[in-house]
């Protein structure tokens, strides 16, 4: 069990004492909440509220709330009565935060449960490698990392992982805040509750602060998006540094509308149109020695573009493109017999990293042209962030969520180069 900072603070209410609870029953903790008022009340919830909605048998074990006069691995606040995650309470200096919002059925849950676990998935950069171990604390109250669908009424949820990287350790202490505090008409306290989270946050230690917004690929633009949390999150300048980015989900849905109307559009770089001809066609062979040239003049062409909201179609095309080049990436370390880190970081110097992070750079330019059509929040962030000079690599970390169409039980999750991106500022 790791050491308790003697500066550790609830996140949830502020409080500096904590005491060790033993593992029970799921049920044994549905009936003792309802004895602790002040659980439900930290969450703005009614006292008589129904906390889970996926709870046919409770059967699963969950930290409850009886004290244990031996340390165990589990804490539960003394005041508010919360579970607090182990990595809340460790040393400040090894510990970075990830705040994670987004609007209802954006895939934030789902994003999260693959980057805590991702074993069973494929196409992921960082997929389980002996360079990159991934230790999730298991008890996400009040429900388990591995329950098959974890909705509640709660509008924050509080999670924790240990990240290592060769030697070096890494402590993820999480904020998952529910979209449904952001709509309207819902209960205010849960929206005040959530404001005070952030005013705790100001005031504790930890190395870096990770703000992810979870926003689905809607080529409608009807779906509504949150706006920023920076300005509730503002602290002593220079005191810690911040990565704001976007978790692009849902790409998978993008689809090729006209691909003469494509051509088209890329005409005007040879290489580009070459490089889309060979997607379009199933080519086996996507990547050639001109992709980094074809990558820069594909971004560059969407952001000379002014007006998208007339041309959504072929917005959806571009979009369809990119993420049938993720998927051709993926294949790529295979063809090479090594993993997803090894070929990212080491082979050819990097070949993987330089690849992905074109990737990247388009990514940022759809989303962003996106937003602009459907008069988002993330626009400006995004520009700002691709400015000559800036460091932030990848501001928008697009995936797709929905199972494959042809029965492959993996997930096209290129979300969780969010931990290269945590790795590469702290080892």
């Amino acid at each position: 069990m790791a050491k308790l900072d003697k500066n550790a603070v609830c996140p949830v209410c502020g409080s500096t004492h904590f005491f060790n609870v033993p593992l029970g029953s799921a049920e044994t903790w549905n009936q003792q909440v309802d004895k602790h008022p002040q659980w439900k009340r930290s969450r703005g919830l009614p006292e008589n509220a129904a906390v889970a909605f996926s709870e046919p048998r409770l059967e699963w074990d969950q930290p409850i709330f009886d004290p244990m006069p031996t340390p165990t691995p589990h804490l539960r606040c003394s005041n508010c009565t919360s579970l607090i995650p182990p990595q809340f309470v460790v040393d400040p200096k090894s510990r970075v935060m990830l705040v994670t919002t987004g609007m209802p059925q954006a895939g934030k849950t789902t994003w999260l449960k693959c980057l805590f676990n991702p074993a069973q998935k494929r196409y992921l950069i960082a997929e389980p490698t002996n360079q990159i171990r991934r230790e999730p604390y298991e008890f996400v109250e009040p429900y388990t990392i591995a329950n098959p669908d974890p909705r509640t009424a709660v509008p924050f949820l509080l999670h924790g992982m240990k990240l290592t990287f060769q030697r070096s350790r890494i402590e993820v202490a999480g904020i998952d805040i529910k979209g449904e505090v952001f709509q309207p008409g819902v209960s205010p306290n849960k929206y005040l509750r959530v404001l005070d989270i952030l005013k705790h946050l100001r005031s504790m230690k930890f190395a870096e602060l990770f703000v992810t917004f979870v926003v689905p690929f809607d080529p409608t633009c009807t779906r509504q998006n949150i706006g920023q949390l920076t300005s509730h999150l503002t602290n002593a300048p220079g005191s810690r540094g911040t990565w704001q980015g976007v978790i692009w989900t849902h790409l998978d849905r993008a689809q090729l509308h006209d691909q003469e109307a494509l051509f088209a559009f890329l005409q005007s770089s040879e290489s580009a149109l070459a490089l889309a001809r060979r997607v379009v066609a199933g080519a086996d062979e996507v990547f050639d020695s001109r992709f980094p040239d074809a990558a820069e003049a594909i971004d560059r062409l969407v952001q000379r573009k002014q007006n998208w909201t007339n041309d959504l179609a072929l917005l959806d095309s571009l979009t369809w493109l990119l993420y049938r080049i993720m998927l051709a990436y993926s294949a790529l370390p295979p063809r090479f017999n090594m993993g997803n880190v090894e070929f990212y970081f080491s082979f050819m110097d990097g070949l993987g990293s330089l690849l992905v992070r074109h990737c990247m750079r388009m990514a940022a330019s759809l989303f962003s042209a996106w937003d602009r059509a459907g008069c988002g929040d993330f626009g400006p962030m995004i520009r700002e962030s691709m400015m000559p000079g800036t460091d932030l690599r990848f501001p928008v970390l697009p995936c797709g969520l929905e199972f494959l169409r042809d029965g492959d039980d993996g997930m096209p999750v290129w979300g969780d180069l969010l931990l290269l991106e945590i790795l590469r500022q702290h080892v």
